[in-house]
């Protein structure tokens, strides 16, 4: 990431970072399905970016961001057909 990149998505990646790597550790499907959400949940963090179209961001915002939604989703998806 570069110097000049956005301060709340750096914190934004921090943050996923942590709890992507979690999630890859985890062998555990509901657990898994926790990080997940956590990971959506996250993404609040970035409405200002969002709302100002920060340029500083924009590319990861829209290229990152959604990849990791897709994931999260998809595991969410698995974990509530296990329930089924």
């Amino acid at each position: 990431m570069s110097d000049s990149s956005c301060p709340i998505y750096q914190d934004y990646e921090e943050e996923a970072g942590k709890i992507t790597a979690e999630l890859n550790r985890s062998q555990n499907l509901q657990a898994k399905a926790e990080f997940a959400q956590r990971l959506i949940n996250l993404e609040a963090k970035l409405a200002p970016c969002e709302e100002n179209d920060d340029p500083k961001c924009r590319i990861q915002r829209r290229s990152v961001v959604p990849l990791r939604r897709k994931t999260a989703e998809t595991i969410l998806k698995l974990w509530q057909a296990k329930k089924s």
